[in-house]
Formats: C-alpha cells, structure tokens, sequence
C-alpha cells in the first residue's frame, strides 16, 4: 500500500498556535536584545573605570539611549493599537523618561491593562537588573582572576 501524499502549506504568520513561539518583533527586539545589552555595557564600564568624569558622561549616553529606546518602543505600539501619540510625548519622554512610558501605558491601555502592563514593566527591570548585576560581577571576577583587572574593581 502506497502512503498517502500530503500537500506541504507553509504556516501563516499571523495564525497564533499554541506552543509555537511568536517571531521576534522590533518591540520584542528592544525590550530583549536592545535594552539588555545597554544596561549590562553601561554597568560593566562603571564597574571597570570606577567613578570619574568620563564614566558620568557615558552614564547620561546611556541614558539617553534608553530613553530613545523607550520611545522607539512606544511609537510601534502606538503603531499596532493604532493609538495616536500625543504631539509632546516625544519631548515627556526625553525629560520624564519611564513616567512618560507609565502614562503611555494607561492612555493607550485603560486603568486595568495598564496598571497591568506598568507592573510587568517594573518586574522585568527589576529582574533584569539583578541578571545583568550578577552577569557584570562575574564577568569581572573572571577578568580580575585572568589578571586583566586590578582586585580594586571587585571592592566597587
């Protein structure tokens, strides 16, 4: 007996199926990749140059990146819930930074969702500072013991 053909159909992406992960977006990219990766960087050359003008000027970079970030974030969900962003939100954004995003989230979401959402937000920088905090000491414990580092950056 010869076994049935079946006809191969690529999936539609935009069928969600349980147990099949999302694709990566750019609000998933920012939030994952992006974000992440600026705040291990920023606290590992804290952690190496210690405390001196050069390290503050990068810290305000950084910080403003992540506030650009935070921006970029929230114009694509702007862009997804067809939410029309206020004129000014650009400029609370850079003087007001994640208040403005708070309030973002319960403009664009109702009291409940985005009471919701803002405290996801505060969970996962809140564990993403203990990660990142706990990946910079033992990326420098390992470049201390490699005598890359002086024993000083650990005392910090």
């Amino acid at each position: 007996m010869i076994p049935a053909m079946y006809e191969f159909t690529p999936a539609d992406p935009t069928i969600k199926r349980p147990g099949h992960n999302s694709p990566i977006t750019d609000k998933r990219t920012i939030i994952y990749i992006y974000i992440p990766v600026l705040a291990f960087v920023s606290l590992l050359v804290d952690m190496i140059l210690g405390t001196n003008q050069i390290v503050g000027v990068f810290d305000l970079a950084a910080g403003i990146a992540l506030n650009v970030l935070g921006l970029m974030w929230a114009k694509i969900d702007a862009a997804e819930r067809r939410y029309e962003l206020s004129p000014h939100f650009t400029l609370a954004v850079v003087l007001l930074g994640f208040l403005a995003i708070i309030y973002y989230l319960f403009k664009s979401r109702g009291f409940e969702k985005g009471l919701s959402a803002t405290g996801l937000m505060v969970l996962y920088f809140v564990g993403l500072i203990f990660i990142i905090g706990i990946a910079a000491g033992l990326i420098a414990a390992v470049l201390v013991s490699a005598g890359l580092l002086p024993s000083s950056v650990l005392d910090q």
